[in-house]
């Protein structure tokens, strides 16, 4: 068997190896259809085993096959009824992707290396019916509904600290660093938020950074605005660690630092979440606009004197959610502000600015 054949998964012994390079490549082409309507059920995985393939054999005609792979895989996830004899219902593609993503294990698929960068550039490229015209990436992996980012949140919605988050961290901060998709969100309606448009509430439940961000080990409270019954929502990281016989104040002490180095664990993973997003100029003024809105929807915080009282869990953020969002700040800050931080960033900041006369050049 050839290697083209190896990589197909066929018998390639009808692919010439030698002759113009147009007829080999239509012939390769013609063994890839071939097989994705004849050698496999699942089209998908067929096409990421064989980009691992065309990526491991090299050879001339490698390169080839990977980029072939990765087109037909776009089609195959934009427009799955080309592919299945039973098409997956809406959003249930995107949701697939994500438990591939997720790594951890459940799943016999695994992305090689360089497939999601040029899955994403090359969905992007496509001009399909049906899809924004900003581009398939963004219907695909940023719709509000039925999408990658809308199948991670409502995963993340379910989920405490006390669970197994990590694996969803590692999905977003994977889709963050790539430049595709940052380049996406900054265009998103889920990071297109204002005061007026976004309740405390909503920001944590139905932003693209919320879901991140809620997961704390605070308990939250809900208000009924029908009955004005307040009830708790999320007390799972108090069941899971702290048991009901835990009395000694050595086990006590354990359990709590358990519970700092988990909480330490996601707000560092959101630093990192962060950070990759900022990267893109038109997502950093959308995440940096983000948190100016979350602390202008919280304003009833900044009173001289403000009591947490159950029936405002309704009107501001909750606790565990803010805390996040002061600790990611804090983090991000800590080059300008910290002189013995190794970036020294302080040392840069024009602190005659304020009395000079080129800062007003902007507004003229």
């Amino acid at each position: 068997m050839s290697a083209i054949g190896r990589m197909l998964k066929t018998s390639g012994a009808d692919i010439p190896t030698d002759g113009p390079v147009a007829a080999q490549r239509s012939r390769i082409d013609e063994c890839l259809v071939s097989a994705l309507g004849t050698v496999t059920s699942d089209p998908f995985a067929y096409l990421v085993e064989t980009y691992g393939r065309a990526l491991k054999e090299g050879g001339e005609y490698g390169e080839y096959v990977q980029k072939l792979s990765v087109s037909f895989a776009a089609l195959v996830l934009l427009q799955p009824a080309q592919f299945y004899v039973t098409p997956p219902k809406q959003g249930e593609a995107a949701k697939r992707l994500v438990d591939i993503l997720r790594d951890d294990g459940t799943n016999s698929i695994s992305l090689p290396r360089g497939f999601l960068p040029a899955l994403m550039d090359k969905m992007q490229a496509l001009k399909l019916p049906g899809f924004a015209e900003r581009g398939p990436v963004d219907t695909f992996f940023l719709a509000p509904n039925g999408s990658v980012v809308a199948a991670l949140m409502g995963d993340l919605q379910k989920l405490s600290l006390a669970d197994m988050y990590q694996p969803l961290f590692n999905v977003f901060l994977t889709l963050a660093t790539q430049k595709t998709f940052a380049a996406a969100a900054a265009r998103s309606p889920l990071l297109a938020v204002t005061p007026q448009s976004h309740s405390p509430k909503g920001l944590e439940m139905n932003t693209l950074l919320g879901p991140l961000f809620r997961l704390s080990c605070l308990p939250e409270l809900s208000l009924n605005m029908v009955t004005l019954e307040v009830t708790h929502v999320r007390g799972a990281v108090a069941e899971a660690y702290f048991a009901e016989g835990l009395r000694r104040r050595g086990e006590i002490m354990h359990t709590v630092d358990a519970v700092r180095a988990n909480l330490r664990g996601a707000q560092s993973m959101l630093v990192q979440i962060v950070k990759a997003l900022l990267k893109d100029k038109e997502a950093q003024e959308k995440v940096f606009n983000w948190f100016s809105v979350i602390f202008t929807a919280n304003s009833i915080r900044t009173q001289e004197v403000f009591q947490y009282r159950e029936d405002l869990g309704a009107r501001c953020s909750s606790n565990g959610f803010l805390m996040n969002v002061l600790s990611v700040l804090i983090t991000l800050c800590a080059p300008f502000i910290d002189p013995d931080d190794p970036k020294k960033l302080h040392s840069k900041i024009d602190s005659t600015f304020l009395l000079s006369k080129h800062r007003f050049l902007g507004s003229s």
